[in-house]
């Protein structure tokens, strides 16, 4: 059975189908870098004029780490928050064929990017992120499940139960999944 991540009907997508008129704004005089911080800085802010501008320097510099950038931003700084909101990042994030179906990568840029501007914020994924990568108190666990392939993170035998002892256990084992660098 086939399923699609995101259909024409989908409701997260039905910003992208809307007769949204992708304002006219003047790049910022800015590296790629400094870009790239303005914009995170306007979407925490709801500064959408200035995240537009910093949006329109990255695409015209160089598109792909807007679109890299504007993953990053939805899953730190919006995250559980606006759940419809990461559902359209990712959609518009899925390439340059999927943008074109919605007029375009200038187009889709601006929409996504007032939406991240207007939508409710939620650091906690990025909490949860940063505290099973570097607290002290769960070194042990993450060295003991690095080497560990998804089967036995799934598995119910005694030795991977042993392991991830508990909720901070069991999120220890996904992000370790989820993260795949081994970080000890």
């Amino acid at each position: 059975m086939h399923f699609d991540l995101f259909t024409a009907t989908d409701i997260a997508l039905q910003p992208l189908a809307s007769d949204h008129k992708a304002p006219t704004v003047e790049p910022l005089p800015v590296s790629s870098w400094l870009a790239m911080s303005i914009l995170q800085k306007s979407v925490r802010r709801g500064d959408t004029t200035l995240g537009l501008r910093a949006a329109a320097t990255l695409l015209k510099a160089d598109p792909a780490k807007l679109w890299r950038r504007l993953v990053g931003i939805v899953v730190e700084d919006i995250g559980i928050g606006d759940l419809e909101c990461v559902r359209l990042v990712m959609a518009a994030t899925a390439g340059k064929g999927f943008r074109q179906q919605y007029g375009g990568d200038h187009r889709v840029a601006s929409l996504v990017v007032a939406r991240m501007c207007e939508a409710k914020k939620c650091r906690a994924s990025d909490d949860l992120f940063l505290s099973l990568s570097f607290h002290h108190e769960l070194d042990e666990l993450r060295a003991s499940l690095a080497g560990a392939d998804l089967a036995e993170h799934l598995s119910t035998r005694p030795r991977a139960r042993r392991a991830s002892r508990g909720f901070s256990g069991r999120l220890a084992r996904f992000w370790c999944q989820v993260d795949g660098s081994g970080r000890r």
